[in-house]
This record gives C-alpha cells, sequence and structure tokens, in this order.
C-alpha cells in the first residue's frame, strides 16, 4: 500500500471508471435510476465479453481470460 499522499493504488480503478463514463454515456440514454442501473450493467458485460482491448492484442478480457 501506498502512503495517503501518493495514492497510487487507484490508477487502474479511476482509468477503468474514467472510460466506463466516457463510452457509457454515449451508448445509451440515461433519464432516470432504472436506466442508468441498465447501462451500467450492460457495459459491464459488453466491457468483458465485446470490447477489444489493445493491451490484450485486440481480444476481449473474456478471452483472455
Amino acid at each position: 500500500m501506498a502512503r495517503i499522499v501518493h495514492c497510487i493504488d487507484n490508477r487502474p480503478t479511476e482509468g477503468f471508471w474514467g472510460i466506463t463514463k466516457t463510452e457509457m454515456y454515449q451508448m445509451y440514454e440515461i433519464a432516470d435510476e432504472a436506466s442508468l442501473r441498465y447501462a451500467i450493467k450492460d457495459y459491464l458485460r459488453f466491457y468483458s465479453e465485446e470490447r477489444p482491448q489493445d493491451r490484450y492484442h485486440c481480444k476481449t478480457p473474456l478471452e483472455v481470460r
């Protein structure tokens, strides 16, 4: 664990949520809490099963696992 001043442990999580918010808001129209919950659930499925990633040589995380 890093010290409180140096929060390097949050970088992967913050990066993931940044990508999620950027892409998810473009893919879904969110009007209320129910549509937000659906968008998050469906985007997480899309991210792990369908979205190819450069770091995995254009494979999805599910294919790598």
